[in-house]
């Protein structure tokens, strides 16, 4: 209940007197005031002494003194959270503070807290209601030990330097304001570093820099919004190891630079970034990321930036504004990632992993996004999920390897320019393409064991398969619409059908006022497979185009109540080739304007050709050596008609 102060320099000053071996020092209902307040000149706090203080005010009259300063070699400190601090600088710099210690700080005004504790074990640092420009806590390993700020606003930066926090240990900032945010050196043994509720907001290139490397321990944001005017929001340099959790909830993390800053390794700039190599998620370590509002203010830069050389990414329901995302997986086996962006506009999306790499049970969905480029690569994956559902796409491009189980869908979608499937093969899996619109759509993959399904789509330049095939599958196009000017409307090249698969065009429409509306090279139909058109309608300069032999031993060409057309009698309504195989083409079928022209040496048994009421320019059906074949032509109108074998 004591009053010390000074209008001079110091209320306390306290040297050559060293508490130690059990002593004290306290302070209970005191005010201690002057230019500094309580000062100790030297290491008087040492093991066995006692700084013990409650219900007292320790006030220095500007910035640029002490309220308290604290020097010692060792010692404990109970300061608790009735005691009150006021304008200065609270410094403690105890390198072995003693187990137990506790330093409280509430409803205080002050310029600088610095705690630096060296090697110590469950301490506990409070900071409540404060304002201040400057909050520091360092050390070298703290055990089990709990550092927290509440409520409170450091204008300037928040500040974490420990060589090791570790075993238990929690730093945690709830419901605060800071200017920037550093955290430096290593978290281990289910250390905690949790930002809560809080605010970072500056004008600094970094507002959040993170140079911790993390083991077995926790990395939290949540509920809260970093924000910076310069290059990064968050920046992390370290890596990350063991089963640490990286984990974003809740916050918006964006920068509003719009100044474009080169570099030789990414990323130059961002909002959440991962540097280049030297911070790697290892081991089983997680990056989760749920329900985050990202936000750079260029295109140019990324939004978010990992690289993944072990461990798994959730990152589920997340919302992008400018720029790009990147996650790149290096590992060779890596499985249960989840990747799910909704409800965003960003320049490039970019999930990246090998062909060769292994993995399962994979989910990457795009829902209500508006993207320019998005590449999504799924690796050799089993039980995966690739979805994109309405959304706006300049280009989409799925790559993988050796599928099984998998399911790929694209639905109520644009794609204003290509859309490209590229995977090595999918076995017994789902792929659905249903009610999109898209310019260029590329097919460079092998089916097997599956129905793929293109349905209710508007191709507007060209529906092209490749480098695939199929192999018990059957691919349909149900309602597909190829509207185009340009040579082709389908090409089907490198792509065959054995062991009993179709490709079935069915209810649609294939149309160019250019070239081939279909054209089907290097891609033989055979071992029970078939080619069918229903309900459909193909038309081009040339209508159905067969370059070479497509048509042979054990393949089918099946039409029904379908319209084949061309432009001129220059062109073909139907032109087919082939070694051998099947032909059954009723007289439901309309041919127009152009020339029916069919050469198979070894037309199967069985086969039928009928044309009813059509108008073409030329007929030629040559069917080789063959038995039991039905050609009927009836009210047909053309100049040529011939039949040879």
């Amino acid at each position: 209940s004591s009053y010390i102060k000074t209008t001079n320099t110091y209320a306390i000053y306290y040297t050559g007197s060293t508490i130690t071996d059990g002593s004290r020092l306290v302070f209970e209902d005191s005010t201690v005031s002057g230019q500094h307040g309580l000062y100790t000149n030297g290491n008087q706090l040492n093991a066995g002494g006692l700084l013990y203080a409650r219900r007292s005010n320790f006030m220095s009259t500007s910035s640029s003194y002490y309220t308290m300063r604290i020097y010692g070699t060792g010692g404990k400190i109970d300061h608790d959270g009735s005691n009150r601090h006021s304008t200065g600088d609270v410094y403690i710099n105890v390198p072995s503070l003693a187990s137990g210690s506790i330093f409280a700080l509430n409803k205080s005004s002050v310029d600088y807290i610095q705690i630096t504790v060296g090697s110590t074990t469950n301490i506990t640092l409070t900071i409540t209601d404060v304002t201040a420009r400057y909050y520091y806590y360092g050390g070298t390993t703290v055990t089990n030990s709990v550092a927290t700020v509440l409520d409170s606003t450091f204008s300037t930066y928040y500040y974490v330097s420990l060589s090791d926090a570790r075993d238990g240990s929690l730093i945690v900032m709830n419901r605060s304001t800071v200017g920037y945010c550093y955290l430096y050196g290593k978290q281990t043994g289910r250390a905690s570093y949790i930002i809560d509720q809080t605010t970072v907001s500056t004008t600094s290139t970094y507002a959040m820099y993170v140079t911790a490397v993390f083991r077995d321990s926790l990395f939290e944001v949540r509920r809260s919004i970093v924000s910076t005017s310069n290059r990064y929001a968050i920046y992390l340099t370290s890596q990350v190891y063991g089963t640490t959790v990286h984990r974003y909830v809740d916050s918006t993390i964006r920068t509003t630079y719009t100044t474009s800053v080169s570099s030789t390794y990414p990323p130059s700039q961002g909002a959440l970034c991962y540097y280049y190599t030297y911070a790697q998620f290892n081991d089983q370590s997680v990056l989760e990321m749920d329900n985050n509002d990202l936000y750079v203010g260029i295109t140019s830069v990324y939004a978010l930036y990992v690289r993944m050389k072990g461990g798994r990414v959730q990152h589920t329901s997340s919302r992008y504004q400018n720029g790009m995302m990147y996650i790149y997986h290096d590992a060779a086996a890596n499985a249960n990632n989840v990747v799910v962006v909704v409800d965003s506009n960003l320049y490039q999306i970019n999930v990246n992993r090998a062909n060769t790499h292994i993995t399962s049970n994979d989910t990457m969905i795009l829902r209500n996004v508006v993207v320019s480029y998005a590449y999504l690569y799924m690796g050799r994956s089993n039980g995966s999920f690739v979805g994109i559902e309405s959304s706006t796409m300049t280009s989409l491009s799925v790559y993988g390897g050796v599928t099984g189980d998998a399911s790929i869908w694209t639905k109520n979608s644009v794609v204003t320019s290509s859309l490209r499937y590229d995977i090595d093969s999918m076995d017994s899996s789902q792929f659905d393409v249903y009610d999109n619109t898209v310019r260029y759509f590329y097919v460079f993959t092998k089916f097997i064991r599956m129905r793929p399904t293109i349905r209710s789509c508007k191709v507007t330049y060209r529906l092209y398969f490749s480098s695939g095939g199929l192999q018990s599958a059957n691919l349909i196009l149900y309602n597909v619409s190829v509207i185009t000017t340009y040579t082709y409307g389908v090409y089907i090249t490198s792509f065959p059908m054995v062991v009993g698969s179709s490709i079935e065009f069915l209810s649609s429409y294939i149309k160019t006022t250019s070239s081939y509306a279909i054209y089907y090279t290097g891609s033989t139909i055979t071992d029970g497979s078939r080619l069918v058109f229903e309900d459909s309608t193909v038309s081009g300069q040339h209508g159905l185009y067969t370059n070479g032999n497509q048509l042979n031993a054990g393949g089918l060409l099946y039409a029904r109540r379908s319209n084949f057309m061309s432009t001129s009698s220059s062109y073909y309504t139907m032109r087919i080739y082939g070694t051998g195989g099947k032909i059954d083409h009723d007289g439901s079928n309309r041919h127009s304007t152009g020339d029916v022209y069919i050469n198979v040496p070894s037309l199967a048994s069985g086969s039928i050709f009928a044309l009813n009421k059509s108008s073409v320019d030329y007929i030629q059906i040559t069917v080789g050596s063959t038995t039991n074949i039905t050609l009927t032509i009836t009210d047909v109108t053309a100049r040529y008609y011939y039949y040879g074998g």
